[in-house]
């Protein structure tokens, strides 16, 4: 991906610079490493980030300046969330955005945008040390589900069963996420219909992306842990 990239200089400016994507991320170790967790090692996030780049549409950020300058600060914005852009924890979204350039004309740009995946929220929650494990499931029709508003103390206020036939559980309808914490207590459920999850996604500018045409489970998940973190301590 040899192509001219942006640099910041030290008092925050941006030049021009006739090197590599990857190699502007490689100088940017002792920053990733000063935000990360000590549990993560800035050489490791470095060359997931670079990984990254092999998206075609992240590669398309970064044929322009503004949108290479998106990448560098949105991977930092990752690690100081503690997140691998690995799409499992994490990825790096493209969106157009209208902005003005350095010309002064105003023009639509591709520009990156660091998004936490459902496996993310769900790290950021246990490490606070008070969430010991999260729960979060998509409920088919062939399911056994039900929400126990004032559950016994210490059990699970959600009860899901799959059918005896796992294969047969039908369509999906509806998602859940509930936490249970290191005392031993669980936390409200948040359970939320495919209305609820298709209301959420019509306000997203990503609505017709790859990741919730393809993947529309895993953004189901990502959804209802979303609004059940809101309510949950969460650390990098």
């Amino acid at each position: 991906m040899s192509t001219a990239i942006t640099k910041t200089t030290t008092g925050g400016a941006v030049s021009a610079q006739p090197d590599r994507v990857e190699v502007a991320l490689q100088s940017m170790v002792d920053k990733f490493q000063a935000v990360l967790p000590v549990e993560l090692p800035a050489e490791r996030f470095c060359r997931v980030a670079i990984n990254a780049l092999q998206d075609p549409r992240v590669a398309e950020v970064a044929q322009t300046p503004e949108g290479r300058q998106s990448i560098y600060t949105e991977c930092l914005i990752a690690a100081t969330d503690g997140l691998l852009l690995d799409k499992r924890e994490a990825f790096l979204n493209v969106y157009n955005t209208k902005m003005k350039l350095a010309s002064g004309k105003e023009e639509w740009v591709k520009l990156a945008k660091y998004m936490p995946m459902y496996q993310g929220l769900m790290k950021l929650a246990r490490n606070s040390g008070i969430i010991r494990d999260i729960k979060c499931d998509v409920v088919k029709m062939g399911d056994l589900y039900a929400v126990d508003k004032f559950p016994p103390p210490g059990e699970c206020p959600i009860t899901h069963r799959y059918p005896d036939d796992a294969f047969a559980r039908g369509e999906v309808r509806g998602v859940y996420a509930v936490a249970h914490l290191m005392d031993g207590t669980w936390s409200n459920a948040e359970s939320m219909s495919v209305a609820d999850v298709e209301k959420i996604r019509q306000g997203s500018p990503a609505k017709d992306k790859d990741a919730w045409s393809k993947h529309w489970p895993e953004m189901a998940r990502k959804t209802v842990i979303r609004r059940l973190t809101k309510y949950l301590p969460k650390s990098t």
